[in-house]
């Protein structure tokens, strides 16, 4: 790993572990026995915030409140109070998949590359030819080829809305001539690796 990339991975971390402790703080843990006299809340997995009884798939331990791998003395996070981690809500769940979400993009250039062009073409609010000013640019600068093909394909969209036909043929036809051409290349390396 370059030291970029473990700095980033220490803010990603960080960032994690402060959502994760924000979130547990500001939820206390939901009460195991039934809902006290006046509640209307249901045990359950009905409780407002309450996660559905058993194993959560994809989660180290299986679930909340035991998020360290089985065996481990006292579950829960490292550092935090056995149990801590219990009661967690839902908004907190998708917060920690959405870190993980960006630190997978963060370490793959393809899938940034390709997050880069859609923001390009949507996080902004911009005018149509502004937009496609800017796809042109980049165009002309990028010369990965899976980069350059999510770029024809979003100027074709913002073609086709904006009703120029001939300007979403002309994207098609240079997608297809340019993987024509790195399909043929592949091909001369792997009869040249066979002979």
């Amino acid at each position: 790993m370059t030291r970029k990339q473990i700095a980033l991975l220490a803010v990603v971390l960080a960032a994690s572990a402060g959502v994760f402790l924000s979130c547990a703080m500001a939820q206390p843990a939901q009460p195991a026995g039934p809902p006290g006299p006046g509640s209307s809340a249901s045990p359950g997995p009905s409780a407002p915030g309450g996660m559905p009884p058993g194993p959560v798939p994809g989660m180290p331990g299986g679930g909340p409140g035991n998020m360290m791998p089985p065996g481990s003395p006292g579950g829960g996070m490292p550092g935090m109070m056995p149990g801590a981690g219990q009661g967690h809500r839902p908004e907190m769940m998708q917060k920690m998949e959405q870190m993980g979400a960006v630190m997978g993009v963060c370490f793959n250039p393809r899938l940034a590359g390709l997050l880069a062009v859609g923001m390009l073409k949507d996080e902004v609010r911009r005018k149509p030819a502004d937009v496609i000013k800017e796809l042109e640019d980049q165009l002309g600068k990028i010369k990965s080829l899976g980069l350059r093909n999510a770029i024809r394909i979003s100027l074709k969209d913002l073609y086709k809305a904006q009703g120029e036909d001939e300007k979403v043929l002309e994207q098609a036809r240079a997608m297809l001539a340019e993987n024509d051409q790195a399909i043929g290349a592949e091909q001369s390396k792997e009869n040249k690796a066979k002979d």
